[in-house]
């Protein structure tokens, strides 16, 4: 059995696929790879290059690994570039593995000729279309006022002629760089565009006078992202007003679980992506910590985030439980499902776990799904399909329909207006995942496939008399239900195995996922006082997760617009 590759060597392997990409050569000729060779010709071990990148850019020697570094799109780099991407070959061994070049933005994508007026109104083909599909496709986030928002119909309009999610993409970045910033530093959406390389370009592009505002791409751009955190769904506050009473390992520990199923069935021999998974926890508990969180009031830009999902739920003191009999409302609203225990065994353990999420999928395939789907419909499930998961750490309470005091596991289909992915000419639109999650995870009882939804008379008597834990349970649970701040809601949207991009909802609001957020932004989520969450972030296990994650959830497209 062969010994283990140094880090040296893996990052070597690393930064030799990286000029291949640039279609430079690499190794010498005697087969010996440059950064292997700076490494033994410096007599460095891992400390010493460990110590190299730690100093100034200026004190370090690792941008003489190759005086003649491939420039990116024929631009020179700077010493901090080239450290820059040695540093990611050396923390990440698959790093530029399976790499797309990064998503180039033109003239000819952001400018479109007018086809006619109406009303006095210029008509642009390619805006109109757009806003029919979307239209057809996201009934729940497509209102009036996003349809008359120029800007964020230009940005969705232009990321149809790139063939990509490019305001999704947009939104994510400013959202992880917001996460950089931290909670104590305010970034505007302005202020984040001013900063951004990919924002700064696009005021080169001259706009043209169709198509749209006739505002540049780069002010569009800024609108844009600021109403993609209004209009579809609000940002992850960072100061929030609740905390989760709950284990932070444990809750990791499921995220870990539930990315590893994914992967698992991404990476499957037969064709299932594209397909989406909304993987919910619910809590038992959540408290109010308010006083708290107005000591660094979180208030980065004017997106009118006010504490509120979008159901207008406010934290207080008082909680109660959103959730009820979820079996019993699942059974109820025709919803295949299948539940297990699970072992406290099991959930204390990462990888048993992950085992545990394939076996109770597999039984929810095999025993709820057959009677619905046949043939290659059922073979190829999920392939175009949406399905959830909860996980219930709520106590045992036979009004819960939670018989035993472990943790139970649920599979089970959303109702049938949220649970296919459009199967049309033009394919599905990125935002359909979000609205999917928005319209419905767990129906409430008369719920109907969403009819009770466009009869308001209806709504409005079902509330009527009752207080506001009654209330609750008479709505569905969406993406935007705080549900008190006992809710995480991890969703995947899956085009591919190695274009997975997750996001995760937590009070009704939205972040984009990556693995260190369990150590980075999670903890402000959850109660410090309660069992080892203080501890954790900086545990071994902790940062066991994160690294058995970052090789699964992986988005090859976002990734090289995001470090471009």
């Amino acid at each position: 059995m062969s010994s283990p590759k140094s880090r040296t060597q893996l990052a070597d392997e690393a930064l030799a696929r990286y000029y291949k990409q640039h279609n430079r050569p690499y190794l010498d000729n005697d087969g010996n790879g440059k950064f292997q060779n700076w490494v033994e010709d410096n007599g460095f071990d891992t400390d010493g290059i460990e110590e190299e990148f730690n100093v100034d850019a200026d004190e370090s020697t690792l941008g003489d690994v190759d005086n003649d570094f491939p420039c990116v799109k024929g631009k020179e780099l700077s010493t901090e570039d080239i450290i820059a991407i040695l540093k990611r070959c050396w923390t990440d061994p698959n790093a530029f593995t399976n790499e797309v070049p990064p998503l180039q933005v033109t003239a000819d994508h952001w400018n479109f000729p007018d086809h006619g007026k109406k009303n006095g109104q210029a008509i642009n083909k390619d805006i109109e279309e757009t806003k029919e599909i979307y239209k057809d496709q996201c009934p729940t986030i497509f209102d009036q006022g996003m349809e008359t928002d120029q800007a964020i119909m230009k940005l969705l309009a232009v990321g149809r002629r790139l063939n990509e999610p490019y305001l999704c993409f947009l939104a994510d970045m400013y959202s992880r760089d917001r996460l950089k910033a931290g909670p104590d530093e305010t970034l505007t959406t302005t202020d984040w565009a001013l900063k951004n390389k990919h924002c700064l370009e696009l005021k080169t592009i001259k706009p043209s006078s169709g198509g749209g505002s006739g505002k540049g791409p780069f002010t569009q751009t800024v609108s844009a992202v600021g109403s993609f955190f209004h209009r579809i769904v609000p940002k992850l506050m960072l100061n929030p007003q609740s905390e989760i009473v709950d284990s932070l390992e444990a809750t990791a520990k499921y995220i870990a679980a539930s990315v590893d199923f994914v992967c698992t069935i991404a990476k499957q021999p037969q064709l299932t992506c594209p397909f989406q998974v909304d993987t919910c926890i619910a809590f038992n508990k959540a408290q109010d910590c308010s006083k708290m969180a107005m000591q660094g009031i979180d208030d980065d830009d004017d997106d009118e985030d006010d504490g509120k999902g979008n159901d207008g739920d406010t934290f207080s003191s008082e909680f109660y439980d959103c959730f009820g009999n979820v079996k019993d409302r699942l059974n109820k609203e025709g919803c295949k499902n299948y539940a297990t225990e699970i072992n406290n065994d099991v959930s204390k353990d990462s990888v048993r776990g992950a085992r545990m999420f394939m076996d109770t999928y597999g039984k929810f395939k095999a025993q709820a799904l057959s009677t619905k789907y046949k043939g290659k419909a059922y073979n190829d499930y999920p392939r175009k399909h949406r399905f959830c998961s909860l996980i219930d750490r709520r106590d045992k309470d036979s009004k819960k329909g939670k018989s035993t005091s472990n943790d139970e596991i649920i599979f089970f289909e959303p109702p049938e207006n949220c649970n296919k992915i459009p199967d049309e000419e033009d394919g599905h639109m990125p935002l359909w995942f979000f609205d999917s999650s928005r319209t419905c995870i767990i129906p409430n009882e008369g719920y109907e496939n969403g009819k009770h939804l466009k009869d308001i008379d209806k709504m409005a008597s079902s509330k009527s008399g009752k207080n506001n834990e009654e209330k609750a349970l008479s709505e569905p649970i969406t993406s935007s239900t705080p549900c008190k701040g006992a809710i995480m809601v991890l969703s995947f949207h899956v085009e591919a195995d190695n274009l997975i991009r997750c996001y995760m909802y937590l009070n009704g609001q939205i972040s984009r996922f990556m693995p260190d957020d369990i150590i980075k932004v999670l903890p402000r989520f959850f109660d410090k006082k309660f069992g080892n969450n203080a501890k954790f972030p900086k545990s071994k296990i902790a940062q066991e997760l994160v690294e058995r994650m970052k090789p699964q959830l992986r988005d090859i497209k976002f990734e090289a617009f995001y470090s471009e």
